[in-house]
């Protein structure tokens, strides 16, 4: 309700729904970035899902205690970058793999 927005991405390869959910007050902030150049007033709907697709990045999920609700899957999650044009790259907070490099806080190997 309001201004508040859920993306849904289908992955057909892997049979993965990817999702985001972006709510008023993010909403708002990038609706009053974005207004110094061209006004989209919150009430032009299919104008403010435009400018949340062209910020639309796919984020590792932070993995949750596995439970019944949280339980993990392979889905990304759908987040906003900070500008269009400044997209988010990079392994995610919790990859401890495949990152060619060592962490100090990682187990000594035998």
């Amino acid at each position: 309700a309001g201004r508040n927005f859920k993306f849904q991405g289908l992955d057909l390869e892997t049979c993965v729904t990817h999702l985001g959910f972006f709510y008023e007050p993010q909403v708002d902030a990038i609706l009053a970035q974005h207004n110094s150049r061209d006004p989209v007033r919150p009430s032009q709907h299919l104008r403010v899902v435009d400018l949340l697709f062209e910020r639309l990045d796919l984020v590792s999920p932070l993995r949750a205690v596995p439970t019944a609700d949280l339980a993990p899957t392979d889905a990304a999650l759908l987040v906003l970058a900070p500008t269009p044009d400044r997209r988010l790259l990079g392994p995610g907070a919790q990859q401890t793999r495949d990152l060619d490099r060592g962490l100090d806080d990682a187990r000594p190997l035998l």
